[in-house]
């Protein structure tokens, strides 16, 4: 996807967004996982890149851990997460990628593989799906 021109990144990112609005009505659905994947190496079961959306009728265990975590850092500090880390990477200046009005690309302290990225939205909101549709194109 890094190869190709950034317009085919935000026609992918509208497709995902697009198809998440609709299932996230679906009542079945608890969690939506958006993932692009290539080869064998990276777990994929196809070799030629793709892209995909699995709707799940259950929250991963990893995922409510997450949510828990940044509840409890909410409670206790009375500001989100990603406000913290968003602040904490501007004033470090080390591991960012990209920094837009909206959005902020850092490479994660403790990646857990390589060329791991963690886009962080300065918007407020907890929905992928609930992104205005014009910020798609600075997402991608």
């Amino acid at each position: 996807l890094s190869a190709q021109p950034t317009k085919h990144t935000v026609m992918l990112l509208r497709a995902f967004w697009e198809r998440g609005r609709e299932l996230r009505h679906d009542r079945r659905v608890r969690h939506l996982h958006y993932f692009r994947n290539q080869g064998a190496a990276a777990g994929a079961s196809m070799i030629h890149p793709h892209s995909q959306i699995v709707a799940l009728p259950i929250v991963a265990t990893t995922v409510l851990h997450r949510i828990e975590v940044a509840r409890r850092f909410f409670v206790r500090h009375q500001e989100p997460i990603f406000k913290r880390i968003i602040d904490l990477e501007l004033q470090a200046q080390e591991r960012i990628v990209e920094d837009s009005e909206n959005f902020l690309a850092v490479v994660p302290y403790a990646a857990l593989c390589p060329f791991e990225l963690l886009i962080v939205p300065k918007l407020d909101g907890c929905f992928f799906e609930d992104i205005e549709e014009d910020h798609l194109e600075e997402l991608g």
